[in-house]
């Protein structure tokens, strides 16, 4: 943050717009910050009082704001008024490479190594009782303790290694965007609301009332495959 404010403003020459894929593609990454959910919702069972966590002024409430605000939008804000289209797929990479710049960028890479494997913890323990099922039928002799640590630092070194040999990441975090993320923020809802609760609707609503409903139930599932198909 405090490199990109330093940096002469280039807001003039900016274009105001660029194209609707663009814009697609923007949404597409936004939508990726739903893979975050795996991090949030083991805090909420945790909490002594878990009816806080969504409250006005809760948990979620006070931290996606501080994150979205005060430290997402300002260094994207900042950043691409600094360096225009000049600008990487990570503002880490504009940085220089010296002095304090080099100690900030190390401590990124130890955050993002143990804060993956922190992300990651919640869904290997979902798939991790189906698989030492398995395993310990056919090797009952191996520790249970290894086969937890193995399966664990197996998958966590996958996507270390996908990160690595992919050469254009910043193309495929859209498309996971737009695949998983919208799906569960913006397909799956609505779809399960109306398969939920259409028996109420029949019993309750107007036909007008839920025709509205179902319309706009489908427009927003519209607008998800209208993102896949143009990323």
């Amino acid at each position: 943050m405090q490199y990109t404010i330093q940096q002469p403003s280039q807001w003039e020459t900016l274009p105001s717009y660029t194209n609707f894929t663009s814009t697609i593609i923007f949404i597409g990454m936004s939508m990726y910050a739903f893979e975050g959910q795996t991090m949030i919702l083991p805090i909420e069972n945790k909490l002594e009082n878990p009816e806080d966590f969504l409250d006005n002024f809760g948990v979620l409430p006070t931290t996606m704001i501080l994150c979205t605000v005060g430290f997402m939008m300002a260094i994207g804000f900042y950043g691409y008024n600094g360096f225009g289209n000049d600008i990487k797929s990570t503002i880490t990479v504009n940085v220089p490479k010296t002095g304090f710049y080099s100690v900030v960028n190390v401590f990124l890479m130890i955050q993002s190594i143990l804060g993956h494997s922190i992300a990651m913890y919640v869904v290997f323990d979902m798939f991790f009782k189906g698989f030492r099922r398995k395993f310990q039928i056919r090797f009952p002799n191996v520790p249970l303790t290894l086969v937890d640590k193995g399966f664990r630092c197996f998958w966590v070194l996958v996507t270390y290694f996908m990160a690595i040999l992919i050469p254009k990441l910043e193309h495929l975090i859209p498309l996971v965007g737009v695949t998983s993320g919208t799906l569960c923020a913006l397909v799956y809802p609505p779809l399960f609301q109306t398969i939920t609760f259409w028996e109420d609707w029949k019993a309750n609503l107007t036909p007008a009332r839920r025709a509205f409903k179902i319309g706009l139930n489908l427009a927003l599932c519209y607008w998800v495959f209208l993102q896949l198909e143009l990323v």
